[in-house]
């Protein structure tokens, strides 16, 4: 096994459905690891994220949708998906109000902002627009690092895929021979 082959034995009456079954590992294998893969991306884009905004793991992945999708040859395509738009203030922790003046939430702060609770249960963040009293807009958060935080996740992933696909193809094998 240090070797890195795979030593099977066959017998005579095996040889005739042996295509079908190793093309169906392959089948099988390939889809496992495109899931998997697209789960690892998931994971590890959200928590780059997270670490450079600064703001909790639980609210980016909130905003994250991941799939797979069968295309018409068979083959399976993951995808992750990250909601990059502005986010609410108070999505990056409990908003406080400063006595100094601004406000806090998390690791960021903002000048001349406001912490209210509005009729619905909702607190947040909130800038007025003019002089007067109304009206009044809640304070975003612009995720602008994310897109830098994904790059090395991006470069791993065919990394990530060949693992996974030569894990899946190791255990698939195995279930063929009556081992796993």
């Amino acid at each position: 096994m240090s070797s890195g082959m795979l030593t099977m034995n066959v017998d005579a009456r095996q040889l005739e459905r042996a295509p079908r079954v190793v093309a169906r590992a392959w089948v099988v294998a390939g889809n496992r690891a495109v899931r998997r893969t697209t789960q690892w991306a998931r994971t590890h884009g959200s928590r780059a994220i997270a670490q450079a905004e600064q703001i909790p793991v639980g609210r980016i992945r909130k905003r994250m949708r991941g799939q797979v999708q069968k295309q018409p040859n068979g083959s399976l395509v993951g995808k992750a998906w990250f909601g990059l738009k502005p986010m609410p203030a108070s999505y990056a922790g409990k908003p406080r109000q400063l006595r100094r003046g601004g406000t806090r939430a998390g690791k960021h702060s903002w000048e001349g902002g406001f912490v209210a609770t509005m009729p619905n249960g909702h607190t947040g963040i909130f800038e007025r627009m003019g002089r007067s009293r109304l009206p009044i807009v809640e304070t975003m958060l612009h995720l602008e690092k994310a897109p830098d935080a994904l790059r090395p996740v991006e470069r791993q992933i065919p990394e990530q895929l060949s693992k996974a696909l030569e894990q899946e193809l190791k255990y698939e094998m195995l279930k063929q021979q009556g081992g796993a």
